[in-house]
């Protein structure tokens, strides 16, 4: 009887299905790499950061019964968003205690993304992530490897608009541009060790913003160039999808070298931009490693910004009003804790979106400057009406650089995006809108580029950000940081 049940277990594990996970990645690249959440261990966000974001995209689409967090800081005390298939489903997770949040689907449904977004306000540490099918059985999550290399292009960095390593960052919205040329343009790419490639994914083109993806090209034509006389000519179709593509020659070696031959013209640009890659060997699929790029980075970052003693506001979520100004009102999001004894019926849609019944009091500006470079504002103004009163919203994203800098004091410079009538930085993409296509939508024509010079203060034990622009794209001076600064 025994042996019948051995075999039975063993039946029942082999018989575990596998996920191959492309991307495991986080808001702010200067993380840790998420993969090693997959690899039976633990991941740890940067001290005191807030409102961390995950992204995870599968090979394929896999049927979801269940979705399962671990925690290794204690019960979660903080709601935890799912945005997933590209929003097609959002919804929030039911916190259980000791450290524990679930969600299950009925009926199940088949899941190829996923965003968790944690609105955590202090550390996070997280154990665990778990899949379960539709017999809830554990998925065995295979996440692509990280392997030692580099990627170079082999043209004058002046032709460069941002780094490389930005198709190896496990983030969907960075992406490698080059500045005015595309035919000509080469990536030199070198193994450490010597890697086999049967397959390669390719996201093309800029994602973080339908705009962006218009006025900047992309790949139509590329040849690899490898070790001991390897070459291929590749066409890809002008999409943002994943374009898989099967090699007809095995390439093994150290060195490729990927030449654009051809590519789709942007509007505004005669550069191009690639999203990310990764390649497959057979067995597995691998990317290689940009943790060291982003370290540098993010030690560049935190320095200025510990120089000056502003360290405390990076990677927060900045609260800010005009001083002695009123502050308008906004929906939040709570917790959904499984065993809440509260009488009162939740729609579950209502904690994501803005309700009149149920408002609290929020600053009219948030601000988020991440270690990584990046940074995002929001805006909301409460328009009064003859009738009625509205909500006016802004979001903008982008990347941002350090200026003078001295004690309690720091100067930067933001260039970005800004798109109106907005509060989610998703907003910039349309649903289900796969192709660069101009058209006179008004999800094209809300985003408008802007640059602005910003000077981060400490007076005392406030902050504030001032408006030092020239023309102010943002109709403020001085804000005051509504944090409580720790």
């Amino acid at each position: 009887m025994k042996i019948v049940f051995l075999f039975l277990g063993l039946f029942l594990f082999s018989c575990k299905p596998e996920a191959s996970l492309l991307i495991a990645g986080t808001l702010n690249s200067s993380n840790p790499p998420l993969y090693s959440i997959f690899q039976n261990k633990i991941w740890v966000s940067e001290i005191g950061s807030e409102d961390e974001e995950f992204y995870l995209h599968f090979e394929n689409k896999i049927e979801v019964k269940k979705i399962f967090l671990e925690s290794c800081l204690g019960t979660f005390r903080f709601p935890i968003q799912l945005d997933i298939n590209d929003r097609e489903i959002t919804t929030l997770m039911d916190i259980h205690e000791e450290g524990k949040a679930s969600i299950s689907f009925d009926p199940k449904i088949n899941l190829q993304d996923i965003r968790i977004s944690f609105h955590n306000k202090n550390n996070l540490c997280i154990r665990d992530i778990q899949f379960f099918n539709s017999n809830l059985i554990r998925y065995d999550i295979k996440p692509a490897e990280i392997v030692s290399g580099s990627i170079t292009p082999m043209i004058r960095p002046q032709s460069v608009f941002y780094h490389t390593m930005n198709i190896f960052d496990s983030n969907l919205e960075n992406s490698f541009v080059s500045k005015n040329l595309t035919e000509g343009f080469s990536f030199q790419i070198q193994f450490t060790e010597v890697q086999k490639i049967e397959k390669i994914i390719i996201w093309n083109g800029y994602r973080r913003s339908l705009r962006q993806c218009n006025e900047n090209g992309r790949i139509k034509r590329f040849s690899l160039i490898g070790d001991r006389g390897y070459s291929e000519t590749i066409h890809l179709k002008d999409t943002i999808e994943p374009q898989f593509i099967k090699l007809n020659t095995l390439f093994r070696g150290r060195n490729l070298k990927i030449d654009i031959e051809e590519g789709y013209k942007g509007l505004k640009s005669d550069g191009f931009a690639l999203a990310e890659m990764r390649f497959f060997n057979g067995r597995n699929w691998f990317l290689i490693d940009s943790s060291g790029y982003f370290q540098e980075i993010k030690s560049s970052y935190v320095e200025g910004f510990k120089k000056s003693g502003m360290k405390e506001i990076l990677n927060r979520n900045l609260s800010t009003a005009y001083p002695g100004s009123e502050s308008i009102l906004f929906n939040k999001i709570k917790p959904r804790y499984l065993n809440d004894e509260s009488d009162e019926e939740e729609d579950d849609d209502d904690d994501l979106k803005l309700n009149p019944k149920d408002v609290e009091i929020l600053p009219s500006w948030n601000f988020r400057f991440q270690s990584d470079g990046k940074f995002f504002i929001q805006r909301a103004e409460l328009i009064n009406g003859d009738t009625q009163s509205s909500l006016k919203t802004t979001f903008a994203v982008g990347n941002y650089e350090i200026g003078n800098k001295k004690e309690n004091r720091i100067e930067i410079r933001l260039v970005g995006l800004a798109n109106f009538d907005s509060m989610n930085k998703y907003d910039f993409y349309p649903k289900n809108n796969k192709v660069c296509q101009r058209n006179d939508n008004s999800d094209y024509i809300q985003q408008k580029r802007f640059s602005a010079y910003l000077t981060l203060q400490k007076i005392e034990e406030t902050f504030f950000i001032r408006n030092f622009s020239y023309k102010k794209f943002f109709n403020f001076d001085s804000l005051e940081i509504l944090n409580e600064v720790y």
